[in-house]
């Protein structure tokens, strides 16, 4: 007799749910992410993953949405065009009726998915009846060093007490020192942590429940709907547990950040719906008293007092924060304004606490608080006030601060779509080069070829020294026609086979000889990203020839390369501003677009530390470089620019064009 076939296990189907409002980049990053960390299993049931994303009648296009399309084309989602923008809520329930999950993962567009959340949220779920909510534990940075606001459960004496602290200093010390001892308890706790609320960034529920529970109130527009649904499964009698070991990051405020008025009136409005709905007719007239009180013109006046409350200033361009002494237990608190009422923290040590890349990032400004736990109750060592981050300078410069330009958007989609590039290369036992933290060079180089593609038309490019990096796969992703050009064989015949696996037919690959290869004037514009380290002063002369000729008339030539005493020049010194001047803009005989960079501005710390390298006594030391940009042009001559070309323009005669 045979032994009998085990049965195998019924797939689990979890549809993850996002509702997108002009937040392509961060959605890209999102689903690359959460593609990166995809579980096949579940409590030893297979994983069936469902994606659905819902777009609330978004404006916005262009290199985010095909980055975010093709993401969610490779996890084998779907996206759903709302006629209209009715609210998250509304957009969930949309995205709810559309999935067929029994389980469904509920998400901003703005996350960053860690390894495991996904199944360890789905295996509390499974493991606890009880339980009508999983969410994870929420960062606001990818270096997982600041957590997200603790849970505050709105109630008719919260709002009073909010109310005073507001206006009073006194109720404001008091009401905020109760919040950060709670906030303090629950980011240092070791186990889960049954919460009365959850926050709606990201959360795991069974499908049944959200059905039975009648789905998201579409009557809040935004905010406070996943404070109603919270309430009604805890009226349902089931728990809302945060799980530890489940992470994500919440890059909060990057979506309403785009239309403020339009998000400060939507959560107004949630509010007042709220305390009408869940307190009755004493709470809307306790709402309503609240919110005379503060519009008066004493309460106006003490709350501008409030806000004035001191504060040290802290540049935008400060990497850490320096305590006036040592502890062995400190808490930084992070609020978007001096009142902390609503603070991020990051526990930790010492007399330094080094700022996340994510909030040295920040276009607003941030206050800072920082409080010594040692004693029996937290005393406060000091108040900063983070500048904001200037806006991103034009192209031309010497960049100051690397770590910060690693978390602009720009970068953010830049990661997504290495991200994704990475995997569909590795799923074909392809590598890529990739240089370590220089998305910045590529996300600067990118956006400012999509503005001259918007602006002039430009859509032939040439990746100069492409060496098999990533930059000619994105742009060909794109949409441009690009030619990567290099002098190692072994590079140009992997990108030749890999844009073939991938499908890339607008990018081809080509050998660089001493004349380079390619017809003159038949490129709109030439991307050079960290070649020119490589090109010797005796050999630059051939090189800006070479670039010259294959320039169109008015053609771009973006480049980029190190730049600072410790930088990589082979044979040659390093670049310092008058060689660059010299050897550079006036060497290329192409004219400045734009003005010339300024020299950076470190501060007491130098220039950020970018590698480390190993010593011959085989210790290791610091080396401190960062980069420059330049965009040059050449002039119009007087047959104007040449006509758009068809695809293998750029390629010798004879050669093979794109496949």
């Amino acid at each position: 007799m045979s032994a009998l076939r085990p049965i195998d296990p019924e797939p689990l189907r979890l549809s993850v749910l996002f509702v997108n409002h002009e937040s392509w980049e961060h959605l890209a990053e999102a689903l690359v992410s959460l593609r990166r960390h995809r579980p096949e299993s579940v409590a030893g049931r297979p994983l069936e993953l469902e994606v659905v994303v819902v777009d609330n009648a978004s404006s916005s296009g262009g290199a985010g949405r095909r980055c975010a399309e093709r993401a969610l084309a490779a996890l084998g989602g779907v996206l759903e065009l709302a006629p209209e923008n009715r609210g998250y809520g509304a957009g969930m329930n949309r995205a709810a009726a559309r999935a067929r999950g029994e389980l469904l993962l509920f998400c901003n567009p703005d996350l960053v998915f860690q390894a495991g959340c996904v199944e360890r949220l789905a295996e509390l779920l499974l493991a606890c009846a009880d339980v009508g909510v999983a969410a994870p534990s929420v960062f606001l940075d990818r270096e997982l060093c600041v957590r997200a606001p603790a849970h505050v459960l709105p109630t008719p004496r919260d709002l009073v007490g909010g109310a005073l602290a507001m206006v009073s200093p006194w109720w404001n010390r008091r009401y905020s020192r109760k919040r950060t001892a709670r906030a303090a308890w629950e980011w240092q706790r070791e186990g889960d942590l049954d919460e009365a609320m959850f926050g709606g960034c990201c959360f795991l529920m069974r499908r049944a429940l959200f059905e039975e529970l009648g789905g998201f109130d579409e009557g809040f527009p935004l905010y406070f709907e996943d404070t109603d649904l919270a309430r009604r499964v805890r009226r349902a009698r089931r728990r809302i547990v945060q799980l530890r070991s489940a992470r994500v990051v919440h890059l909060y405020g990057r979506s309403s950040a785009r239309a403020p008025e339009r998000a400060a009136a939507a959560y107004e409005h949630s509010r007042r719906r709220y305390f009408r709905k869940w307190h009755g007719w004493p709470g809307a007239l306790l709402y309503r008293l609240v919110r005379a009180g503060l519009s008066s013109a004493a309460a106006r006046s003490a709350h501008g007092r409030l806000w004035a409350t001191g504060a040290a200033p802290l540049a935008a361009d400060a990497r850490a924060l320096e305590l006036p002494r040592t502890c062995s237990r400190v808490l930084v608190e992070l609020c978007g304004d001096p009142l902390f009422l609503l603070a991020g923290g990051s526990l930790g040590s010492g007399a330094r606490w080094e700022l996340p890349a994510d909030v040295r990032a920040r276009g607003e400004p941030l206050w800072l608080r920082a409080l010594d736990l040692d004693g029996p109750a937290p005393r406060e060592l000091g108040r900063w006030r983070l500048e904001p981050r200037p806006q991103p300078a034009a192209f031309n410069r010497v960049l100051e601060d690397f770590e910060g330009e690693l978390a602009c958007p720009e970068a953010a989609l830049v990661r997504a779509e290495l991200g994704e590039l990475v995997e569909d290369l590795a799923r074909r036992g392809a590598v890529l080069r990739l240089d370590s933290q220089r998305e910045w060079e590529l996300a600067r180089v990118l956006n400012e070829l999509e503005q001259l593609r918007a602006e002039r038309g430009v859509e032939r490019v040439l990746d100069a020294g492409a060496g098999n990096g990533a930059l000619a796969y994105l742009l060909a992703r794109r949409g441009f026609r690009v030619v990567a050009l290099d002098v190692d064989p072994v590079a140009v015949e992997s990108t030749r086979r890999q844009a073939r696996e991938l499908g890339l037919v607008e990018l081809e690959a080509v050998l660089a000889a001493r004349r380079w290869p390619l017809a003159d004037e038949s490129f709109d514009a030439v991307a050079c990203v960290s070649v020119l380290e490589g090109v010797l002063r005796k050999d630059r002369p051939a090189f800006w020839g070479e670039m010259r000729r294959v320039l169109c008339p008015g053609g771009a030539l973006l480049l980029t390369c190190d730049f600072g005493p410790d930088a990589r020049f082979v044979g040659d010194a390093p670049l310092d501003l008058v060689e660059l001047e010299r050897d550079v803009i006036a060497g290329s005989g192409l004219a400045l677009h734009g003005p010339a960079p300024r020299a950076p501005r470190f501060g007491p710390a130098g220039a950020p530390v970018r590698a480390r390298a190993a010593t011959p006594d085989g210790g290791s030391r610091d080396i401190a470089y960062t980069f420059a940009a330049l965009r040059l042009e050449k002039a119009l001559t007087g047959t104007g620019r040449t006509p758009a070309a068809s695809p293998g323009a750029g390629l010798p005669a004879g050669a093979p064009g794109p496949r």
